[in-house]
C-alpha cells in the first residue's frame, strides 16, 4: 500500500459505515473507526504515517554520526568562541530529534525493537558528541568565563519549561505532519549545547562547572521524552492489537512513572546547586 498525502478534503470524510462482520470489523476498521472521524482527521496523521516518518529516525547510520560529530564539533568553536551565530548553526545540522520522539512513539504503541533501536541511536549520538567535545577540551585553551559557556552551567527550573515545550513541539510536529529544520533546532537547543559544554569542561579539567552543565543536559533529556511520550498518549496513539495495546498502556505507565521520578530527583538537585534549601536552613 502507498499512501499519498491528501492536502484537502471537500466536504470533509464522514465518519465510517459499519458494514462487516463483528469480529471481521473489529481486525480492519479499528484502527479506522478511532481515526477517520473529521475532527481527528484534522487534528493528526494515522499511525501508520507517523510510525513511517519517525521509524528510520531511529536508526544508526553513517550520516547520523557524522551530523553528531559536525555538529559537536561546530557547537564546540562556537562556545569556545562565544559565537551565537555558529552555535545556532550546529544546532540546525545536530539529530538531536528523531531518537527522541522515536523511542517516545515506541513506547507508545509497544514497539520494543523501535524503542530499543531508538534508544541506542540515541546513546551513541549523546557519547560520540560527548567524546568530540571531550577532546577539543583537552586540546584547545579552554575561558571559563566565557558568557555562551557559563550559560551552559547554570542550571535553572526555566531550563526545565523549555525542555518540556521542546518535547511537545517535538511529538506535535511529527503528528501534524509538519517536520522542518526549525523544529530539530528547538529540540537540539536544548540537548545539544549542555551536552557539549560538559564535553568540553571536562575535557578542560573543570568538573564543578562540567557537572552543571551535564545536570542541564540530563534535566533537558528527560523533560523531552517525558513531555514527548505524554504527547503521542493524550492524542491516543496506540496498538491496534488489544495484547499488545495493554502491554503498551503499563510499559507506558512505568515510563512515563520513572521519568517523572527522575525528574524530580534532577530539580531537587538543581534547587540544592542553587542553594536554595540553605535559605529555609537559616
Amino acid at each position: 500500500m502507498i499512501l499519498i498525502p491528501v492536502e484537502a478534503s471537500i466536504p470533509l470524510p464522514e465518519t465510517p459505515v459499519r458494514i462487516l462482520p463483528v469480529d471481521e470489523e473489529e481486525k480492519t476498521l479499528s484502527g479506522l473507526l478511532d481515526r477517520l472521524e473529521s475532527p481527528k482527521l484534522v487534528d493528526r496523521l494515522s499511525r501508520h504515517e507517523i510510525y513511517a516518518d519517525i521509524a528510520d529516525l531511529s536508526q544508526i547510520s553513517r550520516i547520523y554520526l557524522l551530523l553528531i560529530v559536525l555538529s559537536a564539533l561546530v557547537a564546540a568553536i562556537g562556545i569556545i568562541n562565544n559565537n551565537v551565530v555558529v552555535i545556532i548553526g550546529a544546532m540546525v545540522v545536530a539529530p538531536m530529534l528523531g531518537p527522541n520522539v522515536a523511542w517516545a512513539l515506541g513506547n507508545v504503541l509497544g514497539d520494543s525493537k523501535l524503542e530499543k533501536d531508538a534508544l541506542k541511536t540515541s546513546m551513541v549520538g549523546i557519547l560520540t558528541a560527548l567524546m568530540v567535545a571531550f577532546i577539543i577540551g583537552m586540546v584547545f585553551p579552554v575561558d571559563t568565563t566565557v558568557p555562551e559557556l557559563l550559560l551552559r552551567t547554570r542550571v535553572g527550573l526555566g531550563s526545565v519549561t523549555l525542555a518540556l515545550s521542546s518535547g511537545i513541539v517535538g511529538a506535535l510536529s511529527f503528528m501534524v505532519g509538519f517536520r522542518t529544520t526549525l523544529v530539530g533546532v528547538m529540540v537540539a537547543v536544548a540537548l545539544m549545547p549542555p551536552l557539549v559544554s560538559s564535553g568540553i569542561l571536562l575535557g578542560s579539567g573543570n568538573f564543578e562547572l562540567a557537572n552543571g552543565a551535564l545536570l542541564l543536559f540530563m534535566v533537558n533529556l528527560v523533560s523531552v521524552n517525558l513531555t514527548a511520550l505524554l504527547t503521542f498518549k493524550i492524542w491516543k496513539l496506540k496498538p491496534l492489537d488489544k495484547k499488545i495495546r495493554k502491554k503498551a498502556q503499563k510499559n507506558t505507565l512505568l515510563a512515563v512513572s520513572f521519568l517523572i521520578v527522575v525528574l524530580m530527583i534532577l530539580i531537587f538537585l538543581i534547587l540544592l546547586r542553587r542553594g536554595i534549601f540553605n535559605v529555609f536552613i537559616l
